[in-house]
């Protein structure tokens, strides 16, 4: 619950944060992209390779931000 929110409050305040890390959680990669475009400072997402569930939101989140047209760096 705290790595969607610590993106939500990235995304309420563009301008006052710096970055936003989440570590693990749920539920982030079902913001839609359109409001991932407000985004103005770097994500970091950390997730366990062997956490099939995890990983996979994480993938999500990836899609999410591409259609964002927002700059990734992935490490999987």
């Amino acid at each position: 619950m705290g790595a969607q929110e610590s993106l939500i409050a990235n995304l309420n305040n563009p301008d006052e944060a710096s970055a936003t890390v989440m570590v693990y959680g749920s539920g982030f990669d079902k913001i839609e992209s359109k409001h991932l475009e407000k985004l103005k400072s770097s994500v970091l997402v950390i997730t366990g390779g062997e956490d099939a569930g995890a990983t996979q939101t994480a993938i999500n989140f990836l899609v999410s931000m591409r259609e964002a047209k927002r700059p990734l760096i992935s490490i999987l």
